[in-house]
Formats: C-alpha cells, sequence, structure tokens
C-alpha cells in the first residue's frame, strides 16, 4: 500500500543534538515524503541548523517558527495539523532513529487496516549515546500484556507505555483525538488512551530508536531501584500530591471527553474505578494516620494498586510512607 508519510519534528533550543536526529530521517530506507519542523521560539541557533542541513537535502520539507512559546502539547498539535501524510511520525529533537524505523512501522499498518497507532521500544543512551544497560520498556514495565488487543486499558490506565518520540500514528486519529487537552494530559498519552476506542494499537518489540538522555529532556526515561525512589518520593511531599492531582485530572477529563466511546467499549466502569483510586490517593495524604492508612487498606482490598498505580505493591509502601509523615489524629 502506497502511503504519504509525514514526519513532525518539534524543536526548542535543540541545537546540540538536532542535526543527528534530522541525519538519521535522513539516512531512512523509506524516506519520509515530507518533514514538518515547528520550532517553539528557540533562542539558539536551532532554526539555521535545520534549514541548512534540509536545504542541502531531497528531502520536502517546512519550517515553522511559532511567535511565541506554545508548550510541547500544543507545539505537536500545532505540527500534525500542518501534516498532509496520512502516516504521522512524531519526532524528538535529541534522539536518533534506527535507519529501518519508517519500513518497519508501515508493515503493521499495512498489515491491519483498523491500526491506528504503533510504537516501538527503545535502546536508552546517554548523551554521547553510549547505551544503558536496559531499555525504555524495562523502565516502563512494558508486559506482554501490551500485546493482547482486549487489554491494552489494563496497562494504560495503570503507567505511560507509549512514548510519543516512538510512535506512528494515522492521521485519522488525530483528527478524531483533537484538540488536545493540553491542561491534562501529553499530546502521546492522548493519542494513545484513545486510540483503541476508534480501532487497534500496535506494540513492537524491537528498539527503533536511540532515546538519549541528557538531563534536559521534557520526558525523560530512568531506572531507580525501590530504595531510591523511596527516598526520591519521601523526601518532598509537595512533589507526590501534585502527580497524585494530574493523574487524577488526567482520567476525569479522559472520560468527559471520550464517555461516549468509553462506553461502547465497557469500560466505563473501569476508568470510573481509576478516578475513584486516584481521589482516594489524594485525600490519603490530607487525613489523619489512621484515616490514611484506612484509606489505603480500602484500595488494597479493591485491588486499586494493582490495577491503577504504577507501582504496584511499591506504591503501597511509598504511601504508607508518605502517610506516616503526618501527625495523626
Amino acid at each position: 500500500m502506497q502511503h504519504r508519510i509525514s514526519v513532525v519534528l518539534c524543536t526548542y533550543n535543540g541545537e546540540k543534538y538536532i542535526a543527528d536526529q534530522i541525519q538519521s530521517i535522513l539516512d531512512q530506507t523509506r524516506l519520509p515524503d515530507e518533514l514538518i519542523i515547528v520550532d517553539d521560539h528557540s533562542n539558539d541557533h536551532t532554526v539555521s541548523i535545520v534549514e541548512k542541513i534540509l536545504h542541502d537535502s531531497k528531502m520536502m520539507y517546512q519550517v515553522h517558527v511559532n511567535e511565541v512559546n506554545l508548550g510541547v502539547v500544543r507545539n505537536f498539535e500545532k505540527g500534525m495539523g500542518l501534516s498532509t501524510g496520512d502516516i504521522l511520525f512524531t519526532c524528538d529533537q535529541d534522539d536518533l532513529w534506527v535507519n529501518h524505523k519508517v519500513e518497519r512501522m508501515l508493515v503493521e499498518f499495512d498489515k491491519n487496516p483498523r491500526c491506528l497507532l504503533v510504537f516501538s521500544d527503545a535502546i536508552l543512551v546517554n548523551q554521547d549515546r553510549v547505551p544503558f544497560a536496559y531499555r525504555l520498556w524495562d523502565v516502563n514495565r512494558v508486559l506482554a500484556a501490551m500485546f493482547d488487543q482486549k487489554r491494552y486499558y489494563d496497562e494504560l490506565l495503570k503507567k505511560r507505555v507509549v512514548t510519543g518520540a516512538t510512535m506512528a500514528l494515522r492521521q485519522e486519529l488525530f483528527e478524531k483525538t483533537r484538540p488536545f487537552p493540553a491542561q491534562s494530559w501529553l499530546h502521546d498519552g492522548w493519542l494513545a488512551i484513545n486510540a483503541p476506542l476508534h480501532g487497534d494499537m500496535v506494540a513492537i518489540r524491537e528498539p527503533l530508536i536511540e532515546y538519549r538522555q541528557h538531563g534536559n529532556n521534557s520526558v525523560g526515561a530512568s531506572k531507580l531501584n525501590f530504595i531510591k525512589k523511596l527516598k526520591r518520593y519521601t523526601k518532598n511531599l509537595q512533589s507526590i500530591e501534585p502527580m497524585d492531582v494530574q493523574l487524577h485530572k488526567e482520567y476525569v477529563d479522559f472520560l468527559a471527553i471520550s464517555g461516549k466511546l468509553i462506553a461502547k467499549k465497557n469500560q466505563t466502569k473501569h476508568v470510573e474505578d481509576c478516578i475513584r483510586f486516584w481521589s482516594d490517593s489524594i485525600k490519603m495524604k490530607h487525613v489523619g494516620r489512621i484515616q490514611g492508612l484506612k484509606l489505603i487498606a480500602n484500595c488494597i482490598a479493591n485491588q486499586g494498586y494493582q490495577k491503577f498505580h504504577y507501582g504496584g505493591l511499591r506504591g503501597i509502601m511509598v504511601d504508607i510512607a508518605c502517610v506516616l509523615r503526618f501527625k495523626g489524629k
């Protein structure tokens, strides 16, 4: 099947790594048909580097520079809106693509006309492209359940398993999910959680990008052992509560915006239970120790941590540690 491929590359002060990323796109075994670059009002040499590299290439491209900073979600939404392809690849400014990424992902779209979104694993590398001992899916704990279309929401309501830099989607999915609720969801999470409502989603075990970790990522990946995580989470309770509040808001917005489709997929109770779990998670940090521990016990009894907490058992221990930091009634 003949596709028109658009790559949407959003940039912001990316002069250090942008040349490597663009070259990896130009080196694809299946060259994209267009490259849409939307720069979010950079104050470095990102745009001039982009223009120089692409001017000397055979790639069709557009460069759009925002007059004001839009932020990552609105920037990607703008770029997707400018694209003309039927398959869209979202792209970060500091990674590198394996040279057959486009070709490999197109196989999944061609095999399944219902497939609306494809994503892959990634090789995690440092700023000098030295690989870590683990991959992105090791950090995200992507399980075999992700490869069963009927069980996607078991994972999607628990953790963020789809990273935009590893993702490709049909234009159709973008049109059905815009505008993005930028006050709650990142673009990749919003597209991913809605994809199974409209069609199928496919996970590719093969890592198809080098996902660079350098300390300035908009969203990065790190693998810490439990003790380090516990210390990090309990060191500052102010950083924990906004996370709970954010997750609660995300799922409330998901139900409010996509409620009819959620009902058609018989997922309403599942989403409502998820919202209730994060509501209880917020409450337990505002009550006394005894009440907080009761809420934790109730969440355990309802299997809330198992179903909805990205940390599972670790999440229970973290919440207990947080609750015990309060002076109970």
